[in-house]
């Protein structure tokens, strides 16, 4: 809300803040992302769940004393921060030259709930992926915005030959999972950033039948490497995703490496497969097209959803985690998801789809966000 229209005319900013939010240098980032000036700014401390020590540190500002219209913003913070503020800037001696706002989660606008009667306002800025991961303090290494790989129908190709449900598997199919499983094999013993394609047993003939050309002829560069290891699943939602929602390239992101805020590699590796920003708010879709072996498959799953978990619990409540697989392995023969995997998803509150929802559920599902 800082950045929107109707506050840009501000004289100067009072951020109440807390201990914890100090520890996590949240305003620091905050700071840094908004580019407010040192001299525009000042900050106070109070306990996030402490209404008389709010209220003791609020009033050793003497805020009566000023003559200041105070625009509060009581979209952040603790609940018993929310309420002790509101109290605070509405009580007589301040109520007169208040005005507070809320911003509401996955909305596109912003109230004004005091003074009465409220008052909806549309917001004015849209923010982007990476002025959100810059305001908390997240600094992205490397980032692929605008462009893929391969167009959308070359990865339309690859998600139909993958979801074939042909019984027995054509020849294409067969050839497809042999040498994408010997192309993961030889890039694990790989300790060069390339490999060469005819000494990966069926990889040629693939790319042949497909009509993939690689960029030096019989080598397979990183970005090439990555696409035949699972980055078309990456490409084709990314596609899917720009053009239902109607997203700029500068709204949606794939292949996202940043510098991580908590433990390195707690829920593995620091790369997100998509994020993209929608009417304010974060999503980030975590994709595999398998989740491995079947005694694999749990582990690999729960890895996934806690990390997106986490992914949310640092990022903010304007964020939304989606999770994505194409494995065969997470229903029933009855075709519903089996119990450990649906109740998993449901405690944690992250959408999930698989191979059973692409691409008609996917896309009702983005239309009614």
């Amino acid at each position: 809300m800082i950045r929107d229209q109707y506050f840009r005319t501000i004289d100067r900013h009072l951020f109440i803040t807390t201990d914890l939010m100090i520890k996590r240098l949240r305003l620091n980032h905050l700071i840094e992302a908004t580019g407010i000036s040192p001299d525009k700014y000042s900050s106070v401390v109070v306990p996030a769940d402490n209404l008389l020590g709010l209220r003791k540190k609020l009033d050793q500002l003497n805020l009566q004393n000023d003559q200041s219209l105070y625009l509060v913003n009581l979209s952040c913070g603790s609940k018993m921060m929310s309420v002790g503020i509101y109290n605070y800037f509405t009580q007589p001696g301040l109520r007169d030259q208040s005005q507070i706002f809320y911003l509401p989660i996955y909305e596109n606008h912003f109230l004004q709930i005091f003074p009465e009667p409220q008052q909806r306002f549309p917001l004015s800025h849209r923010i982007g992926v990476m002025e959100y991961l810059k305001s908390y303090g997240i600094s992205v290494r490397s980032a692929s915005f605008g462009q893929t790989l391969m167009p959308l129908g070359f990865h339309q190709r690859i998600v139909d030959l993958y979801l074939s449900s042909k019984r027995p598997p054509t020849i294409l199919q067969k050839k497809f999972w042999t040498s994408t499983n010997n192309l993961r094999i030889a890039n694990n013993s790989n300790k060069k950033d390339y490999l060469i394609v005819e000494q990966i047993p069926q990889l040629g003939e693939l790319l042949s039948e497909l009509n993939f050309k690689p960029e030096t002829k019989g080598i397979l560069q990183t970005e090439e490497i990555h696409f035949w290891m699972g980055g078309w699943l990456e490409e084709y939602l990314y596609h899917l995703v720009k053009e239902t929602l109607g997203l700029s390239s500068l709204d949606i992101g794939r292949n996202i490496v940043i510098d991580w805020l908590g433990p390195e590699n707690e829920y593995g590796n620091n790369e997100f497969d998509l994020i993209f920003i929608y009417r304010n708010t974060l999503y980030i879709i975590e994709c595999k097209a398998g989740l491995g072996k079947k005694e694999q498959v749990k582990t690999h799953f729960n890895i996934a959803v806690h990390r997106l978990a986490a992914l949310r619990k640092e990022l903010g409540l304007r964020v939304r985690t989606l999770f994505l697989t194409l494995s065969t392995r997470l229903r029933n023969e009855s075709g519903d998801i089996l119990e450990p995997y649906f109740s998993r998803v449901m405690l944690l509150d992250i959408p999930f789809f698989d191979r059973n929802d692409i691409p008609d559920n996917l896309v009702r599902f983005l239309k009614e966000l």
